[in-house]
């Protein structure tokens, strides 16, 4: 079994329901999120940064600027997701 740090645990509330998950780390890399089931929930990819993270079958790619920053998330179509 693993245990900290390499396994970290958020729980959250919504419209008083509990749901957890948990994020695997390698150092300080995120591997994977780990749903109250126990299944994987997502999956981080990785090359010399983050590339993309795995969901439900489907990457979500993370786009950098020139200092190497997280500044926004895009599907495989490059519809833009989310500024971070």
């Amino acid at each position: 079994m693993l245990g900290w740090p390499a396994l970290r645990k958020i729980i959250r509330e919504r419209n008083g329901e509990t749901s957890s998950t948990i994020h695997l780390w390698d150092g300080q890399n995120i591997v994977a999120e780990i749903g109250t089931t126990g299944t994987v929930t997502a999956r981080y990819l990785r090359g010399i940064n983050l590339i993309a993270r795995e969901q439900d079958v489907a990457n979500q790619y993370y786009l950098f600027n020139a200092h190497g920053d997280v500044i926004q998330r895009a599907d495989a179509s490059v519809y833009m997701m989310r500024f971070c």
